[in-house]
């Protein structure tokens, strides 16, 4: 694939061509079940798609969306998953803000839930592992949610604000673990529920998946949405998810798959990029390993 190529081929997936733009929320869903990974804002780390982008057009943020009329179109879209369960926002990509496809969050929480050793997931946060005051919020949360930053400071008694710069740093690591998700925002601030309540099909799904199956449509997922990215870029991807020695057996096992391939002829950053066999339209089945992909001819 040529350089000439994936720029074409990165335009149209990502919906950077003017005639690609997005208007509605719904057309912003579909597209983030379409590429599966996208970041709120691009990042200059990651060649990844992202929301901005996609409803601007171009990389320069401002050309479609007035700054006036973004903010309450970000608001319906995120209203938008959150009511249908259509995708669902994280952090856990490198701390980076991202919205995943119903079918990636699978593979992702998988690879994040802590199974209990009935494997089901913990009604409380194991002891040994984290503070006190994050057990009692993750309680709070799981017994009481959705519910609101406010209802937590109120709930707590959070009167200081270094109590609530805590607060929202306890809700961001649970959020990164992916114990908590965000669901909603309003007046009160972020809504938030357990993970393992706020879908019992998809916690249900998540517990059936084997860890290297599921890294392996991650890191599939991952490179269908870049179109083309590196090794190094994917392990910083998912530093947060699985180790270094991990991500890379796992693309190593790909290549001898013959499910992804290097291609000598995209560079970036000065390394080869990897790319699909096959490039990948949807997933279809996120419990069978690689039959979760419909596969079309390489371009």
């Amino acid at each position: 694939m040529t350089n000439t190529k994936l720029e074409d081929r990165r335009s149209k997936l990502w919906r950077t061509k003017p005639g690609l733009v997005i208007y509605t929320a719904n057309e912003l869903a579909k597209f983030v079940n379409h590429v599966g990974i996208a970041l709120i804002r691009t990042n200059e780390k990651f060649p990844l798609p992202s929301l901005l982008t996609a409803i601007n057009g171009n990389y320069d943020n401002h050309s479609q969306i007035s700054k006036n009329e973004l903010k309450p179109f970000l608001d319906d879209f995120f209203n938008t998953i959150h009511r249908t369960k259509q995708a669902v926002e994280v952090i856990s990509f490198d701390e980076s803000t991202c919205v995943v496809s119903e079918k990636v969050f699978i593979n992702l929480y998988a690879l994040q839930i802590e199974r209990s050793s009935k494997n089901s997931t913990f009604n409380n946060l194991p002891i040994k592992r984290y503070t006190r005051f994050e057990r009692e919020l993750y309680e709070i949360v799981h017994k009481e949610g959705p519910v609101s930053r406010k209802s937590l400071i109120l709930r707590l008694n959070l009167t200081t604000r270094k109590s609530r710069k805590l607060l929202d740093q306890t809700l961001n690591k649970l959020w990164k673990k992916i114990w908590i998700i965000r669901v909603s925002k309003s007046a009160e601030g972020n809504i938030w529920k357990a993970t393992s309540t706020f879908d019992k099909q998809i916690t249900k799904k998540a517990l059936s998946i084997k860890r290297n199956v599921a890294l392996d449509n991650l890191i599939v997922a991952v490179i269908n949405s870049s179109v083309a990215i590196t090794r190094h870029q994917i392990r910083q991807l998912l530093k947060n998810i699985s180790s270094y020695e991990e991500v890379d057996e796992t693309i190593t096992s790909l290549i001898l798959k013959n499910v992804i391939q290097i291609d000598p002829s995209v560079i970036i950053h000065g390394k080869k990029a990897l790319t699909l066999v096959q490039a990948v339209k949807r997933i279809v089945n996120p419990l069978t390993q690689f039959n979760m992909f419909k596969l079309s001819e390489t371009e």
